[in-house]
């Protein structure tokens, strides 16, 4: 029940405390091949081990992990010595399991008792089971991370976490397995005397099935809705006189109802038993016979693994890997990490860009925490034309999903406005100004790039790129989540372009180039279009098209070098590529002529050919225009592959 993959991460090191991080360490053997540890971190007051697991066969299972003072529960070994588990994270313990689905990395981490620094190798044992067990792992320089390495691990989690998967909810089970998932029993007060000796005898059920009872008048919103049922009997009933004048009271007929306020799911039993009684102790005594008699079934212990779950939009962020995508990557002005004001302090949230879009990603501290788990999305922003004032949608606590939604931001403050009139606040919390996270500020400019090589030689404008202390890539192959280093091969200031080349270990190909570079002039009034990334913080990170024609053969203040275009641009478009309608590269982007309108400029294609024949290597490139021919959607859908963010620190 058992089984593991593989993981690559990002490591912090601290210069205030000790640390010592390692990634994926060597060990002599261990007992589960899909399970990896991928880092060991070790510091003066606890040592943690992060695992992934990837179940790689069939059948998909279920698992799980002993929590801390178990007998199953994980422990270090280490000279002669143990050091006892503090804390799971990740994976759920025995009062509840977590799926393992193949190919479908699971996270988790366990943390121990501190092991002394001598410490250089030590087994990892699993309790009783000792089926995740690890024997001889070796912490020494060999499996120590490099800087070098640590943003491709980073790099690893992001692609990994930035899916979300949907999780349907639970399908209506027996009520058996219900019973066991619950912990309340909602049941109605008599509403007279007759009723009190039924009612009596249902409480009596309630308790011997080992639920607690609660009636909803005293409000039920401290339960957690999923861990309800609503329990109700009905029966016909009658009174007859016996011979002595007794009332005799009869029920028949009767039915006991089990119900989920969360789903609607119900459960029915009914029994032929009845009930004549004189008195209301009999009439209590015969009632609860023909309960059990409906449905006399033994519960058995509260289990969470048996709670009805809702539907759920599932990542596997956690407050760990964020923290750290964020170190690695860098933060805009409103991403981070919040917590709630008020009551609910501790109920935490994390802001953070996927795939261009803010997600809102639960990670702690809400109430009814079994139908909430860590890297759960809750809300989906969308922006408004008022900066820092977004329109979301927002799942709410029972999981009901409220399109009424504002958020606004305001310095160190998340301020949620639902239906317009229930506000609450949340205090960021992560990054400080102590955390040294790279923001926006940081990035001095950004303009656009395209490729001309699948080995990553880039074309950009040279006022993009000049005066950089770095130049990264990003959008490669889609990816905007991911960034790649790249430098100056050469430049040419008079005509304003600039050569690059990605050098980055993690770096493959870019693929093979659909378009061919026309040296030929074009001619005026011959349709193009332009791609690029213009006002990145307000337009987004998608790419942007506009196209219009070539209105002169000449530049600003007849400039023989450039084209002036019809299409429009704006800051962030330099060193995009002008294409002709049968998708030719025909220009550079640089210049917007600010007094006229629908006035742009762009390098003619034969200056960038000139550069190019400077460079010591000759480069390999496209001979063949593969989208010739097609319609301006699918030359754009081909194209914008190739056509990259440029980012100057």
């Amino acid at each position: 029940m058992k089984q593991i993959g593989f993981l690559l991460f990002i490591i912090i090191f601290s210069s205030k405390v000790f640390c010592q991080v390692y990634l994926d360490p060597i060990c002599n053997s261990q007992a589960e091949k899909d399970l990896k540890i991928w880092r060991i971190t070790c510091e003066v007051n606890q040592t943690t081990i992060d695992f992934t697991y990837t179940k790689r066969s069939y059948p998909e299972s279920f698992i799980l992990l002993f929590p801390p003072n178990t007998h199953g529960a994980y422990y270090i070994k280490a000279d002669g010595k143990i050091y006892k588990l503090i804390s799971t994270k990740g994976i759920s313990n025995t009062d509840g399991v977590t799926k393992a689905t193949i190919n479908k990395t699971i996270y988790f981490s366990a943390t121990f008792e501190a092991i002394p620094k001598q410490i250089t190798q030590f087994d990892l044992i699993e309790g009783s089971s000792g089926g995740w067990d690890f024997f001889g792992i070796r912490l020494d320089n060999s499996s120590n991370i490099q800087p070098s390495i640590s943003s491709i691990y980073a790099q690893k989690i992001d692609e990994e976490c930035d899916q979300i998967n949907f999780i349907p909810a639970s399908t209506k089970p027996s009520c058996e397995s219900f019973l066991r998932g619950v912990k309340y029993a909602m049941l109605a007060k008599p509403s007279n005397n007759q009723q009190i000796p039924i009612f009596d005898a249902l409480y009596k059920y309630v308790d011997n099935l080992g639920l607690i009872k609660i009636f909803p008048e005293g409000g039920l919103d401290k339960y957690d809705i999923a861990e309800i049922v609503f329990i109700e009997v009905t029966s016909n009933q009658e009174s007859e006189l016996d011979h002595s004048y007794n009332i005799i009271r009869k029920c028949y007929d009767i039915k006991l109802y089990f119900t989920s306020p969360k789903f609607g799911y119900e459960w029915v039993f009914s029994t032929t038993q009845t009930t004549k009684a004189k008195t209301d102790q009999e009439l209590a005594a015969q009632y609860y016979n023909c309960l059990r008699s409906a449905y006399n079934y033994s519960r058995g212990s509260y289990n969470s693994q048996y709670t009805l779950k809702s539907a759920k939009q599932k990542t596997c962020w956690t407050e760990s890997t964020i923290k750290q995508s964020f170190q690695t990557k860098g933060v805009d002005n409103i991403e981070g990490i919040y917590q709630a004001s008020g009551s609910d302090e501790k109920y935490r949230l994390a802001l953070k860009k996927i795939k261009g879009i803010y997600h809102l990603i639960y990670i702690s501290g809400a109430f009814n925490k079994n139908d909430w788990d860590e890297g759960e999305i809750k809300a989906i922003f969308e922006l408004t034309a008022t900066p820092l004032l977004f329109t979301a949608k927002w799942i709410m606590g029972n999981k009901e999903e409220n399109n009424n939604c504002y958020v606004s931001f305001e310095k160190v403050l998340m301020n949620v406005f639902i239906d317009k009139t229930d506000k609450s606040a949340y205090i960021k919390l992560y990054p400080t100004s102590d955390d040294k996270i790279q923001t926006p500020s940081a990035i001095s400019s950004s303009g656009t790039g395209f490729a001309v090589t699948s080995n990553g030689v880039i074309i950009t404008n040279n006022h993009v790129i000049e005066g950089a202390k770095s130049i990264k890539v990003r959008g490669v192959k889609g990816d905007f989540n991911r960034t790649y280093s790249a430098k100056v091969i050469i430049t040419d200031k008079n005509n304003d372009l600039s050569i690059l080349k990605i050098e980055d270990n993690s770096f493959t190909n870019l693929g093979v180039i659909p378009f061919v570079i026309k040296t030929s002039v074009a001619n005026v009034g011959e349709n193009i279009f332009v791609l690029g990334y213009p006002l990145r913080a307000t337009m987004g990170d998608e790419i942007k098209l506009t196209n219009g024609i070539v209105s002169s053969k000449s530049g600003f203040q007849g400039d023989i070098t450039s084209y002036q275009i019809s299409a429009p641009v704006q800051p962030g478009n330099s060193g995009g590529p002008l294409f002709d309608n049968n998708g030719y590269l025909i220009g550079i982007i640089n210049a917007k002529n600010l007094e006229a309108e629908n006035a742009s400029y762009a390098v003619k294609s034969s200056y960038l050919i000139n550069l190019i024949n400077l460079l010591d290597s000759p480069l390999q490139l496209q001979k063949v225009n593969t989208i010739k021919g097609k319609s301006l959607s699918q030359q754009v859908e081909i194209v914008k592959k190739f056509v990259y963010i440029i980012e100057i620190n």
